[in-house]
């Protein structure tokens, strides 16, 4: 059977060694919308979309790029910034101070303390250069600005751009659920999990048992052989993978389903995180 690498950022999920099939058993939802605070700050001028994203002033064939994509980071070292690359056939001369800032916004988007700075002066861009404006993220939780800022060698100013980003306080709040715990033969089991503020890394294997004599013991369903699979999930995310049919002849009683999974909940060289093992009670009934 072929193998292959899958990676769904923006759902929050990275299937690795999967096959199609199985990647696409799990389906992928939002247990926290971490990015809906951004949506509420007031508007930041964006990137130029138009003409593969050339700046709107000096010459053409210069393109500004995000180093970064996410709305949302884990504690950790993690950087932020843009790239400023030349797509022309010859050298372009712009005699610009270009300044990229990070700081800190409250809830309505007014700015606070500078974080970090990084400012160059270009003055000649050559056929495919590339100039980065990278400066690191603080681990401490809250809101952000980035802001690059263009400006002639008089000081006039020539443009704009920025976005915001939210650093998150680090924490494992994941969760097995069920929307409906009552159960009967021949409907269908499906536990959700949903992530807090941490990353998961988890398998395929959800092992179903019975309770009996005050003792759990494992049901005679729901515990077959699963693929080896290392399935992760982002802050905020939630995921269905473990659909299971509830047998026609199952046993009236009280069961649950777990998982075995890892979190980490601060990136960069110094990790930090465990292992859990979440679990949701159910009843099958006639």
């Amino acid at each position: 059977m072929r193998r292959w690498v899958s990676t769904v950022v923006a759902l929050g999920l990275v299937v690795l060694a999967a096959t199609p099939a199985q990647a696409a058993d799990c389906r992928i939802g939002t247990a926290v919308d971490y990015a809906a605070p951004l949506a509420q700050l007031p508007t930041l001028p964006q990137l130029p979309e138009e003409k593969g994203n050339d700046l709107p002033f000096g010459p053409p064939g210069l393109v500004l790029d995000h180093y970064r994509v996410d709305d949302a980071y884990l504690p950790g070292i993690e950087s932020a910034g843009y790239r400023l690359r030349s797509t022309a056939k010859r050298a372009r001369r712009v005699n610009w101070v270009v300044t990229m800032k990070i700081l800190n916004v409250d809830s309505e988007g007014k700015s606070g303390a500078l974080l970090n700075l990084d400012r160059e002066r270009i003055g000649r861009i050559a056929p495919r250069e590339k100039f980065g404006f990278r400066v690191y993220l603080t681990s401490a939780p809250g809101l952000y600005r980035t802001q690059i800022v263009f400006r002639n060698r008089r000081g006039k100013l020539l443009g704009r751009f920025g976005e915001y980003f939210r650093i998150l306080a680090g924490q494992y709040q994941a969760a097995l659920v069920i929307d409906d715990p009552i159960l009967s033969p021949g409907e269908v089991l499906d536990p959700r999990l949903d992530n807090g503020a941490a990353r998961l890394q988890f398998g395929l294997g959800a092992p179903i048992e019975r309770l009996e004599a005050d003792q759990w013991v494992p049901a005679p369903f729901g515990n077959g052989p699963v693929p080896e699979l290392a399935l992760f999930l982002e802050p905020g995310a939630s995921a269905r993978c473990w659909p299971t049919t509830i047998p026609t002849d199952a046993s009236p009683g009280h069961y649950r389903v777990g998982l075995s999974l890892t979190y980490q909940t601060r990136t960069g060289r110094s990790p930090l995180g465990g292992s859990a093992s979440p679990t949701v009670e159910f009843e099958i009934v006639p």
